[in-house]
This record gives C-alpha cells, structure tokens and sequence, in this order.
C-alpha cells in the first residue's frame, strides 16, 4: 500500500533540506517559509535522491 510523504515548511529550508523536501509528495509551509539552494553559489550541482 502506498503511503505518501508529506513534508511540513516552518522557517528556513536551506540546503539538503530542500534535497529531502522535494523528494515529498506533499509540501505545507508558513507564509514567510524561506527556501534556498546552496550549491550554485558554490559551482556545485544538487543531488536529489528519491
């Protein structure tokens, strides 16, 4: 039986945390929830792994 993975935002989401979020099925977060990716400030690339 499939479960989804939900994934609840309530501040800075920054990094691998982002990676894990956006491997959720479903996203909730706080109007002023902040998100950011590190790795292109730094000439890396992201990897996401489901």
């Amino acid at each position: 039986m499939y479960k989804p993975i939900i994934a609840a935002v309530n501040g800075t989401c920054v990094a691998g945390g982002f990676e894990m979020l956006s491997s959720t099925d479903i996203r909730v977060a706080v109007p002023d929830a902040r998100f950011a990716v590190m790795e292109p400030k730094r000439g890396l690339f992201a990897v996401s792994c489901p």
